[in-house]
């Protein structure tokens, strides 16, 4: 009876537990959403930081921000608010290591 009863309930959780496999494209749907909440929460975040001084942690998360979003249209703030906050650290060569990256990937003509 009690064997009976395991069968029956280890084949109805195999039948309930099927997992339904989505495309990759409906994957990126589905978190297209989440992902631009988390991005922004994260330029948020660090922007918290700065402007309160915690220079050092907000370096994290504008590096969190490079590696996560490379490319993005905020990369080139990123590596300004990098050498804003090694400008008030009073690191001068790695503030001026990233001045020049913008310069380096700013389009001809930008305001950058």
């Amino acid at each position: 009876m009690k064997l009976k009863l395991i069968i029956l309930i280890l084949l109805f959780d195999s039948i309930c537990s099927q997992q339904q496999y989505l495309s990759p494209e409906d994957v990126k749907a589905e978190w297209q959403n989440y992902t631009s909440f988390q991005r922004q929460e994260l330029v948020n975040f660090a922007t918290f930081l700065y402007d309160e001084e915690f220079y050092e942690r907000a370096l994290l998360l504008y590096f969190q921000f490079l590696y996560k979003y490379p490319g993005d249209e905020l990369e080139i703030a990123a590596y300004f608010k990098i050498g804003k906050c090694y400008e008030m650290m009073e690191n001068w060569d790695l503030a001026e290591n990233y001045y020049n990256r913008i310069i380096e990937k700013a389009p001809q003509g930008s305001m950058a």
